[in-house]
């Protein structure tokens, strides 16, 4: 109990306490296609930290999060796993990247939505009705998530550029562009 290892939660559940700022780390996360993630630790920490997917919240490609390690496993333990990095959770987000999302437009039964390209953002985003920039749907769009509290609910954001028809050429090739923040134009000189 003096430790807070474990915490006693609401209804008389019980679970991990989540340690003090000071024994946090940060980093960056980077998501991998297996839906676990990988934070490269910034100073003064050093390496990086696997975040399985259950311990990723809310967390996003590029977001610099704060890290609380998880206990080893036996399997960790053993000496043909010492290359496997150490095992976290996300527990805060300190600066979200706000990086592009590239997706298509659609529209539900009372609200709009954008669905993701990449397979790195597991969730559709919803789009309220005054943030849509005059999209329609099955447009390829470029959106920004504005509020994402729950794991349990999907992000909320607006759409920054409607980019065409999803399947056209030019609005496909934009929409390559734009998730990877490649420039369309250079200079004469380039």
């Amino acid at each position: 109990a003096q430790a807070r290892v474990i915490e006693r939660g609401t209804r008389k559940r019980y679970g991990h306490g989540t340690p003090p700022p000071s024994q946090r780390l940060q980093g960056v996360l980077t998501t991998l296609k297996s839906g676990s993630g990988m934070v490269a630790l910034l100073p003064p920490g050093n390496g990086s930290v696997s975040i399985p997917p259950r311990f990723l919240g809310t967390a996003l490609e590029g977001d610099r999060v704060s890290v609380a390690m998880l206990a080893s496993s036996p399997e960790r333990l053993k000496p043909s796993a010492a290359a496997l990095p150490p095992e976290g959770e996300v527990v805060d987000i300190i600066e979200r990247s706000n990086r592009p999302i590239v997706g298509v437009f659609e529209k539900g039964k009372s609200f709009f939505f954008v669905v993701p390209d990449s397979s790195k953002i597991g969730r559709d985003i919803y789009i309220p009705k005054g943030k849509t920039s005059g999209a329609r749907p099955g447009e390829k769009v470029v959106a920004q998530i504005d509020v994402w509290e729950s794991k349990h609910l999907n992000p909320e954001g607006h759409i920054v550029e409607v980019l065409g028809r999803s399947g056209e050429v030019r609005a496909e090739m934009t929409a390559v562009a734009r998730e990877f923040q490649l420039p369309l134009h250079f200079q004469k000189s380039v």
